[in-house]
């Protein structure tokens, strides 16, 4: 499981949260979230406010935003070879929501 972060400026995100940030980068709605994940709506609405609580998000597409500036965040502190900083980028690289640059082309992680 996901270690809790100690840079305030990286917020930890269980499992099934980020499994949830990555459908909503897919463009899942919350109704296909229920159907894919089989959890309730309720569930699924306090998951994606708790995303957006731990990311500062005001909406899904924020909530993407935010986590992809997370990740070049995280890299960047990764150069000090800190473990924590690894795991942020690998933990919200798992969710689909992020993408890296490789070269010239875009490639979806």
């Amino acid at each position: 499981m996901f270690r809790e972060s100690t840079n305030p400026a990286v917020p930890s995100l269980t499992d099934r949260e980020s499994e949830i940030l990555g459908l909503i980068a897919g463009g899942a709605t919350n109704r296909e979230i229920v159907g894919s994940l089989y959890l309730s709506p309720h569930t699924v609405k306090e998951h994606t406010s708790t995303l957006y609580r731990k990311l500062g998000a005001r909406n899904r597409a924020d909530a993407v935003e935010r986590a992809q500036r997370l990740v070049c965040l995280a890299e960047e502190m990764s150069a000090s070879d800190s473990p924590e900083t690894h795991g942020v980028t690998r933990h919200l690289r798992g969710t689909g929501a992020v993408t890296a640059s490789e070269g010239t082309e875009e490639e979806e992680l």
